[in-house]
């Protein structure tokens, strides 16, 4: 809340040309995809990564106590090659999900600045457009 707070006064001590030059909805949805990224993120980590590493690291401290080095080896890399696996998926589709948002922040421009210029619209009817 604190980042979303900071950058919603940083946009509104901005100069009046930003606001001129800057269309409010893709703006808008900037901001609302920022906030929701960094609560991702950080629920992310909290809540899987670190607890995940954790479990990780214990299972591979029993293993090698318990039975053999050879066994935490075998564990270590299983969960490397999945890692490697995910990266190479994820970093294959961030192009695709850049467009997506692309395109998903050209319509919600249109549809925010159309509803905010409501009397701009109707008065050249171009409700349609």
């Amino acid at each position: 809340r604190r980042v979303s707070r900071n950058v919603f006064l940083h946009i509104h001590n901005l100069d009046l040309q930003f606001h001129l030059q800057k269309n409010t909805g893709v703006l808008t949805r900037i901001i609302d995809r920022g906030g929701r990224s960094i609560q991702f993120t950080l629920n992310s980590m909290v809540f899987s990564v670190v607890p995940m590493v954790l479990e990780i690291g214990l299972v591979s401290a029993i293993l090698a106590a318990q039975a053999s080095w050879h066994y935490s080896a075998v564990c270590f890399s299983t969960i490397g090659a999945y890692s490697a696996y995910t990266v190479g998926i994820t970093q294959w589709r961030t192009k695709f999900r850049r467009d997506m948002i692309r395109m998903e922040n050209e319509a919600s421009a249109k549809v925010t600045d159309s509803l905010v210029n409501y009397e701009t619209v109707k008065y050249f009817n171009n409700e349609k457009h």
